[in-house]
């Protein structure tokens, strides 16, 4: 189970991001472990990011090159 802080780190998004992008359905959402403590677990996080890389490669496009389609 991950943290928030540790989602934070892990994907280099701020945590408003985050909520943000749960809110709107595009990114996991945390479970609350206790009224004070919520986790998201990390194989959500990681095919999360999976289909992100999936998503990128699949459109031909190499993000180090500023987006660039490649040949």
């Amino acid at each position: 189970m991950l943290r928030p802080a540790e989602v934070v780190e892990r994907t280099g998004l701020s945590r408003s991001q985050i909520y943000q992008m749960i809110k709107d359905g595009v990114f996991p959402p945390f479970i609350k472990l206790s009224e004070r403590a919520s986790a998201m677990p990390e194989a959500w996080l990681d095919a999360f990011i999976a289909l992100r890389v999936e998503s990128t490669t699949s459109t031909n496009e190499t993000p180090a090159l500023g987006g660039q389609k490649h040949a």
